[in-house]
């Protein structure tokens, strides 16, 4: 094991979360930020900040929707044998740039993006455009 993987073990939740947030390029949706509050487990935020770190070195990890998510990727993780989504968009504005969306189980991953977006559709629209 690494320096820095050892360092991480060492972490609280709250120090974790703080990672996570410092490995985004990009400002996530408010939903990451709920989503990622609500956790506590350790184990379940190391695995997070692993995929994270997996998706910025190479966002086409994750599987790219179609239909009325089109845009959206969801990079798929497991941990203590319950199926994570981690979804996340891509634009390429001459700088590929990564913008978490939600971190979710994933029996409420897709209806719950639905819902979110039901109400933001000009945001999904342009995620429907731009997202590669």
């Amino acid at each position: 094991m690494g320096e820095r993987e050892e360092n991480l073990q060492e972490l609280s939740p709250k120090q974790l979360k703080e990672e996570i947030i410092k490995a985004l390029e990009n400002q996530p949706f408010p939903i990451f930020k709920r989503s990622l509050k609500n956790i506590n487990n350790r184990n379940l935020l190391l695995k997070i900040l692993e995929s994270v770190l997996e998706i910025n070195y190479d966002y086409t990890i994750g599987e790219m929707k179609t239909g009325n998510l089109r845009g959206i990727r969801a990079y798929k993780f497991i941990h203590d044998s319950v199926s994570y989504r981690l979804s996340y968009y891509v634009v390429n504005d001459g700088k590929i740039i990564i913008t978490y969306i939600d971190i979710m189980k994933r029996e409420d991953s897709y209806d719950n993006l639905k819902k979110y977006f039901q109400s933001r559709k000009s945001v999904l629209k342009q995620i429907n455009e731009k997202g590669i």
